[in-house]
């Protein structure tokens, strides 16, 4: 095999074509050599980073974490700009802290020279967006407030949505200055509507922002419980209502079979069922049946369902 291909490298068509590769090598280093030697403009982004900031300190209005930036230079300039990234843009907390106003302030001018001594200074810097760097800060203590659900979740059809709602943390830190921090008695939720749930839902929710105030942290986890519904069957007396004295009202039969809808977790727990008939029915009554009501009118895990929509009846005179 080394041999066919020592035979094939001899022939001049092999050497055409090397001589071919050679001179596409070329063109493209001086493609590339008047490449870099043009002008060109591209955007970047910087990374913000301030440095030496007190403990004591919590930004309530974050400064922007990146800058973007427009410079024109040459291609060979930037070449290595295109091929890595930026180094970040330092800013001394101590250098641009207006204590009186607990605000920290990066001007124009002082960003332009700040971005200046960071970049090569062979590159030019059009434009900086933002041209300006602020934030707002507070040397206050925190206030503990307690976190409010604004929360809307139901199940499908064959679950429900536990009674115990579980929000961890329960409670949040505020910082703010003094005026603003009495104001603030506890946080919400951003409003929230889950539907059709079918299992237990783990999920994280934001805090509503209050102006000039920073919640830490901004989001909690919510645990809404979600178990099924379970076919029960209990066995009830007919409870007579309405009747006058000196009369008794007797049904056939007198206990009546009732199907509802219970939580998995409350399926041994006792409910209080009710069948009923009304006296007053006795009136209009045919065939003498009374018809059956649920004494349950409302029932929160769907309709009760009676075995049977009548029983029979006699009225008797009580002497």
């Amino acid at each position: 095999m080394w041999g066919g291909l020592r035979r094939w490298l001899s022939t001049d068509r092999s050497k055409n074509i090397g001589l071919y590769l050679l001179f596409i090598a070329i063109a493209a280093v001086f493609w590339l050599m008047i490449t870099l030697d043009r002008e060109a403009q591209f955007q970047y982004e910087m990374e913000v980073e301030i440095v030496n900031v007190p403990e004591d300190v919590t930004f309530i209005a974050d400064p922007p974490e990146r800058i973007r930036l427009s410079l024109r230079a040459r291609g060979s300039a930037l070449l290595r700009y295109s091929l890595g990234s930026l180094p970040r843009l330092v800013v001394n907390f101590d250098d641009y802290d207006d204590f009186y106003a607990d605000k920290l302030y990066v001007s124009s001018n002082d960003l332009r020279r700040l971005v200046e001594t960071t970049v090569s200074n062979r590159i030019t810097i059009m434009s900086i967006l933002p041209d300006t760097i602020s934030g707002r800060f507070t040397r206050s203590k925190p206030k503990r407030v307690p976190v409010r659900l604004d929360l809307e979740a139901t199940a499908n059809y064959q679950s429900c949505v536990g009674e115990t709602i579980s929000v961890f943390p329960d409670s949040v830190d505020v910082f703010g200055t003094a005026a603003d921090l009495a104001r603030v008695q506890h946080v919400v939720t951003k409003p929230t509507k889950l539907t059709n749930l079918s299992d237990t839902l783990n999920t994280q929710i934001s805090l509503s922002s209050i102006p000039g105030i920073k919640i830490v942290p901004n989001k909690v986890n919510v645990v809404i419980p979600v178990e099924p519904l379970i076919l029960k069957k209990v066995k009830s007396p007919v409870i007579t209502k309405g009747v006058p004295y000196g009369i008794n009202l007797i049904t056939f039969p007198s206990e009546v079979w009732i199907s509802y809808l219970v939580p998995q977790s409350q399926y041994k727990e006792n409910q209080l069922m009710k069948a009923e008939v009304y006296f007053d029915d006795t009136k209009t009554a045919t065939n003498s049946r009374l018809r059956l009501y649920p004494g349950n009118q409302i029932w929160e895990y769907g309709q009760i369902q009676l075995e049977v929509d009548s029983v029979e009846f006699v009225l008797e005179t009580v002497k």
